[in-house]
C-alpha cells in the first residue's frame, strides 16, 4: 500500500500545453484526486503527465523548474517513475487549468 505524508510531498505543479496533445475528452473526464502518471519526453527533455499507466493518453507537460527537473529526469529515464512517484489531480478549472500534486511513494 502506498502512503503519502508531508515528508514525501514533492510539490504542486501546473500542467501546461494541453492543447498540443489534444486529449480534451480525457481531461474532461478527470476528477479531483484522479491518479496521473509521469513520463519523460526524451526529444524535448520535458516531463509529461498521462492519464493512464501505459502512457498512451498524454494530458500535457508538467511546468517544472530546471532544478526540480534534474531531480525527476534520471528516474524517469530509467522508467522508475511509476514506482517512485505518485501523482494526483489537485486542481481543475475551466479552460483546462490543471495542477497535480506529486509525492515520492512510500511502500509499506
Amino acid at each position: 500500500m502506498c502512503q503519502t505524508s508531508k515528508s514525501n510531498h514533492l510539490g504542486d505543479y501546473s500542467i501546461i500545453n494541453c492543447q498540443l496533445y489534444g486529449e480534451f475528452k480525457a481531461i474532461k473526464e478527470l476528477e479531483l484526486g484522479s491518479s496521473l502518471y509521469l513520463k519523460l519526453d526524451d526529444d524535448k527533455n520535458t516531463v509529461l503527465v498521462t492519464s493512464d499507466g501505459n502512457h498512451k493518453t498524454i494530458i500535457g507537460e508538467v511546468q517544472i523548474s530546471e532544478v526540480n527537473k534534474n531531480t525527476f529526469l534520471p528516474y524517469l529515464k530509467q522508467n522508475w517513475g511509476d514506482r517512485l512517484y505518485m501523482c494526483k489531480l489537485s486542481q481543475k478549472e475551466e479552460n483546462f487549468k490543471l495542477k497535480i500534486t506529486i509525492w515520492i511513494t512510500e511502500n509499506k
